[in-house]
């Protein structure tokens, strides 16, 4: 699992540039791009197709994961 904090950084810096600074909580997730996998070494080469295809549903927002616990 990879944490893209530039993504946020990016954003965040980007929103102030246009006059427009974003405030509050915004999740930085799957679709927003601001988790990923790391894919170095070809470990999960094997189950790229299954990982893309999960990414997808919960993009799409097919398949809904919960932000909380309980």
């Amino acid at each position: 699992m990879v944490k893209n904090v530039d993504t946020a950084v990016f954003s965040y810096v980007k929103s102030i540039k246009d006059g427009s600074p974003l405030t509050g909580t915004k999740n930085f997730d799957l679709k927003e791009k601001g988790v990923s996998l790391a894919t170095t070494g070809g470990f999960i080469n094997d189950i790229q197709a299954k990982l893309d295809a999960a990414t997808a549903q919960i993009t799409s927002g097919a398949t809904k994961i919960p932000t909380t616990v309980g």
